[in-house]
């Protein structure tokens, strides 16, 4: 199979949409685990592997290298950011 753009949720809660080919996630593509955790960058092979961000529930989030689904090198660690609403007077 070649390349292709896909949807598709597994049974044990996962959800993806991106790019895959021959069946495997690769390319560009968001994956949310079944925790809620999500990571939005590149795939290889069906694994997470280039440049990617990755958020947890809890707001923190990591953006940097990955290399076979796990972080590899260098990375960012933002602090969650907080939204301020003010009324208009």
């Amino acid at each position: 199979q070649g390349p292709a753009l896909a949807f598709y949720e597994t049974e044990s809660g996962e959800a993806y949409f991106g790019e895959i080919e021959n069946g495997k996630r690769a390319g560009f593509g968001t994956l949310v685990h079944a925790n809620d955790d999500a990571y939005v960058g590149s795939f290889v092979d069906g694994m997470a592997s280039g440049t990617g961000h990755y958020e947890k529930t809890d707001g923190s989030m990591m953006i940097g290298i990955y290399k076979e689904g796990a972080p590899n090198g260098p990375a960012a660690k933002p602090k969650p950011a907080v939204l301020f609403l003010h009324a208009a007077r």
